[in-house]
C-alpha cells in the first residue's frame, strides 16, 4: 500500500502474487527466509505495476480523488493529524525511497536485509533510507512546529505567537510569570523585563533580603526591583538559549530584537532577526535590513555556545562522540 498508494491495487496485486505461489509451491523451496522472500516478490510486482502507464494514470486519478489512509487514526486529535500527514508525506516518496522506509520503520528490516528483499546492494539501501528521512522531516516539520505536543490550536497556548513546543520562535518559548506575594509585590501590575529561568536564584535570594548568598559566576541576574516596582536593573541584558533536539536551535535576545536560527543539526544556517516591539509574531525578518545588530548578535552567541560531544550542533562545528 505504501508503494502503490491504492487498496484495491494492493488487494488485486497480492492476490496475484498468492495465486502464482499456490499454482508453483516450489518456488518456495530453498527460501532461507520466507519473509523476505515474499517482501521483494511483493515489491517487483509493486514496481511493475508502477511503471505501467495505464496504472499510473489510475493512481493518479484516485490520488485526486480520495485520501490513502495508511493508519487507524487514534483518538487523540494530535496523534490523528500527525498520521495523516505522515500517510501524506510517505506519498510524496519516490516510490524506491517509499519501500526502504517501509521495510525499514515499519517491518522492522535491517538494511541488509531490505538489499536483499529488494535486490539492491546495503550501501544503495541506506541512500535511499537517509534521503527518504530528509524528505519526511522537511515535509512534517510545519506540522510539528504546529502540534507541538499538545492541542494548541484548541487552547491557543501560543496566544497567536509563532512557533511551538520545541520552536525558539516566541510561541515555543516564551511563557508568562505570574507572581504573587502578599505585602510585598503589588497587585495588578506588570513588566516586560527580559529574564530567564536562570534568573530566580538571584531573584529570590534579594527578596530574602539575602543576595550575599547568591552563588558567583551564574548566569542569572536578579528582578527584584522590577517585581518591588522599582527601575530594571537590567533592561538591555542579552538573553542565549541552545538546544541540539527539534533539529538543532540558538536563539539570542536583547532589548527589541531577538535572533534565531534552526536546522543546526545539518549544518551552518543563516540569523533570522526580528523586532519583537513592532512584530511580536516574527512574521517579518529584518536581518538584511540591520547586519551590525546581527553581527553583534552573532559574536555573542559564539562566546556563550560552549561545544558538546554529547549535544553537539553540526552547525556550529560540534564533533558527536
Amino acid at each position: 500500500l505504501n508503494l502503490t498508494r491504492n487498496e484495491a491495487d494492493t488487494r488485486d496485486l497480492l492476490q496475484e502474487l498468492f495465486v502464482s505461489l499456490a499454482r508453483h509451491p516450489d518456488r518456495m523451496a530453498g527460501v532461507r527466509v520466507p519473509r523476505a522472500f515474499l517482501f521483494r516478490l511483493a515489491h517487483n510486482l509493486a514496481m511493475d505495476h508502477l511503471r505501467s502507464r495505464n496504472s499510473r494514470d489510475r493512481a493518479h486519478e484516485a490520488a485526486g480523488q480520495a485520501r490513502i489512509d495508511l493508519f487507524n487514526l487514534p483518538a487523540n486529535p494530535d496523534d490523528a493529524a500527525y498520521a495523516e500527514a505522515l500517510s501524506a508525506a510517505l506519498g510524496e516518496l519516490p516510490p524506491d525511497q517509499r519501500a526502504v522506509v517501509h521495510l525499514k520503520l515499519w517491518e522492522g528490516m535491517t538494511l541488509e536485509s531490505i538489499g536483499q528483499t529488494l535486490e539492491i546492494s546495503p550501501n544503495t539501501a541506506a541512500s535511499r533510507y537517509r534521503y527518504g528521512l530528509e524528505k519526511l522531516r522537511l515535509l512534517l516539520r510545519p506540522l510539528y512546529d504546529q502540534l507541538g505536543g499538545t492541542d494548541t490550536d484548541y487552547f491557543d497556548s501560543a496566544s497567536g505567537l509563532r512557533g511551538r513546543k520545541g520552536s525558539l520562535y516566541e510561541g515555543g518559548i516564551r511563557v508568562p510569570a505570574i507572581i504573587s506575594w502578599k505585602g510585598r509585590i503589588t497587585a495588578g501590575q506588570s513588566t516586560d523585563t527580559l529574564s530567564g529561568f536562570e534568573d530566580w536564584v538571584p531573584t529570590l535570594l534579594e527578596l530574602l533580603d539575602a543576595s550575599e548568598a547568591t552563588p558567583k559566576n551564574i548566569d542569572g541576574v536578579s528582578h527584584a526591583n522590577e517585581l518591588l516596582g522599582k527601575p530594571s536593573k537590567h533592561r538591555k541584558r542579552f538573553l542565549y538559549r541552545e538546544f541540539a533536539g527539534y533539529g538543532g536551535w540558538q536563539g539570542v535576545w536583547h532589548d527589541r530584537f531577538k535572533a534565531v536560527r534552526n536546522n543546526l543539526d545539518k549544518g551552518p544556517q543563516t540569523w533570522e532577526l526580528y523586532d519583537l516591539r513592532e512584530d511580536p509574531r516574527e512574521l517579518t525578518n529584518v536581518a538584511a535590513k540591520a547586519r551590525l545588530v546581527v553581527s553583534d548578535f552573532d559574536s555573542y552567541a559564539n562566546r556563550q555556545h560552549k561545544p558538546s560531544k554529547d549535544f553537539p550542533l553540526k552547525g556550529l562545528g560540534d564533533k558527536a562522540q
